[in-house]
C-alpha cells in the first residue's frame, strides 16, 4: 500500500485557514504542507514540481473575490480539480492574562482585518497592522512573547501557539466563509463532474457578451459567477472567468461545442464534482 503523503502548497503557516481547508479536503494524515509566504510562491512551487497540488483561496463572503488569485490562475497552466468551502470565524488572541485594554496593536492578514472592521472600529485604542498571515501573526507573538500585541486568527492558531482568545467571533458576518480552489499541474478526468471554471474571450463589440451568455441558458447551464479579471493578455483582450454547474454531463459538453461554433475563445480551467 502506498503511504506516501501528497505535498500541498499553501499561502500561510501552520494552523492557518489554508492548512485547515487542505486537511479537510485531502485528509489530515494524507498530506504534508508546504508553507509559502505569498500566493505567487504557491504557484511557483506547484509549477516547479515542489508540490503535488496547491490550495488557494479564491473568494470570501465578506471581502469578495480575490482578483489577484484569479489572475494567477490565468497566468499559469494549472487545472482546477476541486474546491472546498470553509466557515471562517475570526478571533482576537494574545498572550495569556491580557485583556482588551492591554492591547495596542492588532496584527493580521489585511483580508482578515477587513473582515473584522466593525469590531476594530469600536476599539479605538487598537492600531491594526497588515501582515502576511493570520496564524503567522499568532506564532510570532507566541515565539517572541510580545505583550500589548494581539493577532486576528482562527481558534486552531490560538491552540497551536498557546495564545488566549480575548474576543471571539469578531468577524462582521457571522456566517463568514472562504472558498478555496484545489490546483494541479495535470487535468483529472471526473465521471461525475458537475461544475466547471472556464476562461472566455469574446469580441469587443456591442452585444457580443450578451449573445454568448444566452448560449448558457439555452444549454441548461447555471452560471454561479461571472468575473472580469484584471489580467492583460498579449493580444490586448481582457479575460472573463465564468463558473458554472449543471445536472447532466451532456449539458456542459454541448455548451462547449456550441461556444466553439460561435467562434468564442474558450479555455477550460477545470471541471470537477462540486
Amino acid at each position: 500500500m502506498n503511504t506516501e503523503k501528497k505535498i500541498i502548497a499553501i499561502q500561510g503557516s501552520r494552523a492557518s485557514f489554508h492548512e485547515i481547508a487542505t486537511e479537510q479536503y485531502f485528509g489530515r494524515e494524507s498530506v504534508a504542507t508546504l508553507y509559502c509566504n505569498t500566493f505567487q510562491e504557491v504557484c511557483t512551487a506547484l509549477q516547479r514540481g515542489r508540490a503535488d497540488y496547491a490550495v488557494m483561496a479564491i473568494e470570501n463572503l465578506a471581502s469578495g473575490s480575490l482578483l489577484t488569485n484569479y489572475a494567477l490562475l490565468l497566468r499559469h497552466d494549472f487545472f482546477v480539480v476541486g474546491e472546498h468551502t470553509l466557515p471562517i470565524a475570526q478571533h482576537l488572541m494574545a498572550l495569556p492574562g491580557q485583556t482588551l485594554a492591554d492591547i495596542n496593536v492588532v496584527r493580521s492578514h489585511p483580508v482578515a482585518i477587513l473582515q473584522c472592521s466593525e469590531f476594530l472600529a469600536g476599539q479605538q485604542h487598537m492600531h491594526p497592522v497588515d501582515d502576511f498571515d493570520t496564524a503567522g501573526c499568532a506564532e510570532h507573538i507566541s515565539r517572541h512573547q510580545q505583550k500589548g500585541i494581539a493577532a486576528i486568527a482562527g481558534s486552531a492558531a490560538a491552540a497551536a501557539f498557546g495564545l488566549e482568545i480575548i474576543a471571539a467571533d469578531i468577524q462582521n458576518l457571522k456566517n463568514n466563509h472562504t472558498r478555496f480552489l484545489v490546483l494541479s499541474r495535470s487535468e483529472t478526468k471526473v465521471d461525475d463532474a458537475n461544475k466547471a471554471i472556464i476562461q472566455l474571450t469574446v469580441d469587443d463589440q456591442p452585444g457580443a457578451l450578451v449573445r454568448v451568455l444566452q448560449v448558457f441558458g439555452q444549454a441548461g447551464i447555471n452560471l454561479s459567477r461571472i468575473q472580469h479579471v484584471p489580467y492583460q493578455r498579449e493580444d490586448g483582450k481582457s479575460a472573463i472567468v465564468i463558473e458554472m454547474d449543471w445536472q447532466h454531463p451532456y449539458d456542459f459538453e454541448g455548451l462547449v461545442e456550441t461556444l466553439r461554433v460561435e467562434e468564442s475563445e474558450i479555455k477550460i480551467l477545470g471541471s470537477y464534482a462540486k
